[in-house]
């Protein structure tokens, strides 16, 4: 569907609500009525002999294809063909759409980088139960295109610190937000001692902070001017913020807690998009190689890719 507000979602509204002018024969088919027709055994003909799901009987793979979904809300729209409400999200299924990379375009780039490219970081801070991400966007002429995600899941601080390290002792990178609140206060600190605070600032999470912070995503997206990846994860991070408005008049931003993070990526992507807007020439070239950093992000890449 890819949203209430998806065409798609308005055809089958009015096949279904609307009086059916077009004479579509619509069709309905949910993950669990496949399961009730047979469709598991006929996969299982088709899975290697080794394969984990050869094991499961209906109600077990039910439950592992929702326990793979981003999201409660990814998974109702994907598997029970119930559109995504999109009255309550700040950024829309056909918004972010809009500004993904096209399926099969390699959007991520390593070391090393043009001398003239001009990087710009935003870190949200986690540890136990929250992604720690690094976002990595690079500004080209009038569109901020993402070139790393990294998504540290129950990492150390320490390894954190190395992992981020690697991108500010890149020449390219021009500056770097990050996510003082609470857990990230000492983070933050320690790297600002490190590279500075013309390189590294630290944004402390409060309310109104969030509604700075935001409102330049949805401008992003709606000007076409930031591009991302087309990955479920973090299409479900864009979407789980929601704009709330308190019985005091306040606005306020939040987000649902899932197994996959507390819309770790859209802050992050948020906080990067801040460092590009806090520089006062965007545009300056850097013309210095660090050949250390250049090293210890390639072999971390290729150890993913390993992976």
């Amino acid at each position: 569907h890819r949203g209430s507000e998806n065409f798609f979602n308005q055809l089958v509204q009015e096949a279904r609500h609307g009086g059916n002018p077009k004479g579509f024969s619509l069709h309905r088919v949910t993950l669990q009525d496949a399961l009730e027709q047979g469709f598991l055994s006929r996969l299982q003909q088709k899975l290697p002999a080794d394969d984990p799901r050869q094991d499961m009987d209906e109600a077990a793979y039910y439950d592992f294809i929702r326990a793979g979904c981003p999201d409660e809300e990814t998974f109702r729209e994907e598997y029970c063909c119930e559109p995504s409400d999109d009255r309550g999200a700040f950024l829309s299924h056909d918004l972010i759409s809009s500004c993904e990379y096209p399926p099969g375009e390699s959007w991520q780039r390593f070391p090393p980088y043009s001398p003239q490219a001009c990087l710009y970081l935003g870190v949200d801070v986690g540890r136990d139960h929250d992604l720690t991400v690094i976002w990595v966007g690079e500004q080209v002429e009038d569109v901020f295109y993402t070139r790393a995600v990294e998504c540290l899941e129950n990492e150390t601080f320490d390894a954190q610190e190395r992992a981020l390290n690697e991108w500010l002792e890149l020449p390219q990178t021009q500056r770097c937000c990050i996510d003082a609140t609470g857990l990230g206060r000492q983070f933050a600190e320690r790297t600002q001692q490190r590279f500075g605070s013309g390189r590294v600032e630290e944004i402390c999470f409060t309310a109104p902070v969030k509604e700075r912070l935001a409102y330049p995503v949805r401008a992003a997206f709606e000007a076409r001017a930031v591009r991302v990846p087309a990955e479920p994860a973090l299409r479900a991070d864009l979407r789980a913020v929601k704009k709330e408005t308190t019985a005091g008049g306040n606005v306020r931003f939040s987000a649902k807690r899932s197994g996959h993070g507390h819309a770790d990526r859209f802050w992050a992507l948020a906080l990067a998009l801040h460092a590009r807007g806090g520089v006062a020439d965007p545009g300056r070239a850097c013309v210095l190689e660090n050949a250390s950093s250049t090293r210890m992000l390639a072999e971390r890449r290729n150890r993913s890719l390993a992976g």
